[in-house]
């Protein structure tokens, strides 16, 4: 699956707590790092330490519950490892923190202090920087189940109009199937431009998410998913087989047209090809706006 898991939520709840923890420490840092414990309110750093001694352990469990789900995607595994390493830096922190404050001045030099915070600025970049590539994660897949929603909902190429050929059952049936088929192959393409040089944007990133998108079709009347999905993947890498130049004259939709015609040889496989090419236009067009290019 290309949706988030439910523990995601969990992790959030954590994240903030942790931020909080975070903010109580560091606001009155001019660098909004370093505390300057006695300046302003005294910082207790005993009761930071167990909170976030708490937190680390629940985010553990949540990555444990998680690291062996074939379901999970990478980069939400990847981000909760680099969270637990900031929180678990910030607790050992706050630990020598606290027993400075307890009076061994000499248990954490300045220049030992220092150092450490140099390096959770490090762990605090690493894990916001995996946070955003887990947004971006999030809002792809959720574009990808919305592309594959609208195709199947009939806007772009309706059952409806395949009786307008004239066709018989079967050939009807697949140029339906065909053109969802080109819609599908048109959302791939988009979607892989759109999110070129991603490492968690592969092929199995598309064909997982557009599964989701037609399981939430599914469970709103529409098309079986196990029936569904497998022909269409299928045409989808007969499509991919084409060369670009071959796929702009539109061989590729010459193909369908052709594959109608052999259940059916009334088919008109220009009037076909234009129809097909025509609704994968127009879905492009939108599919575009959902990913912002």
């Amino acid at each position: 699956m290309s949706e988030l898991p439910s523990e995601m939520y969990q992790v959030h709840a954590i994240l903030e707590r942790y931020v909080a923890i975070h903010d109580k420490i560091f606001k009155f840092s001019l660098r909004k790092t370093i505390p300057i414990p006695g300046l302003f309110k005294p910082i207790d750093f005993g009761q930071h330490f167990r909170e976030l001694d708490s937190l680390v352990s629940a985010l553990e469990q949540l990555a444990i519950s998680t690291s062996n789900r074939a379901e999970v995607p990478g980069v939400f595994q990847h981000y909760v490892t680099a969270l637990l390493k900031t929180m678990q830096f910030l607790r050992d922190m706050c630990r020598k923190l606290y027993d400075q404050s307890q009076g061994d001045l000499q248990s954490y030099t300045m220049g030992q202090y220092k150092a450490d915070v140099t390096t959770y600025e490090g762990l605090v970049k690493e894990y916001s920087s995996l946070g955003s590539a887990l947004d971006e994660y999030a809002r792809a897949a959720e574009a990808i189940r919305r592309g594959i929603r609208a195709a199947l909902t009939g806007a772009y190429f309706h059952y409806s109009e395949v009786n307008s050929f004239g066709l018989n059952e079967i050939a009807s049936a697949w140029l339906y199937t065909e053109a969802l088929a080109h819609l599908v192959y048109a959302l791939g393409y988009v979607s892989s431009a759109a999110l070129a040089g991603k490492r968690w944007a592969t092929l199995n990133f598309f064909l997982e998410s557009a599964i989701d998108g037609m399981k939430e079709s599914e469970r709103e009347g529409g098309p079986s998913t196990d029936q569904l999905a497998p022909v269409l993947f299928k045409r989808y890498a007969d499509f991919e087989a084409f060369t670009g130049e071959q796929r702009v004259v539109g061989a590729h939709y010459m193909s369908s047209a052709n594959l109608v015609r052999g259940q059916d040889s009334s088919a008109d496989v220009e009037e076909i090809s234009a129809v097909l090419r025509d609704a994968v236009d127009r879905y492009v067009q939108d599919v575009r706006k959902m990913f912002g290019v």
